[in-house]
């Protein structure tokens, strides 16, 4: 189930909470827990890569690091 970042309409508070993938497409988010607004905000949040645990060198814009051919970064 992925994690995902949320700013509350009423309070302002970021939170982050994990919902399914089912629920995300269907509208039904977190209430605030600081509030308990029903009525958060889904943010755009970075990417990591999952193999090295570190941001996308795409987000990060890196010069020569923007994507390959394969998973190891070479061309």
């Amino acid at each position: 189930m992925p994690t995902y970042d949320f700013q509350c309409e009423s309070c302002g508070k970021l939170f982050e909470a994990r919902v399914s993938f089912g629920d995300a497409e269907q509208g039904k988010l977190p209430a605030c827990p600081a509030c308990r607004s029903t009525k958060p905000r889904r943010l755009l949040s970075s990417t990591i890569n999952i193999l090295t645990g570190k941001p996308d060198a795409m987000m990060t814009g890196m010069p020569g690091k923007s994507g390959g051919g394969g998973c190891c970064g070479c061309h």
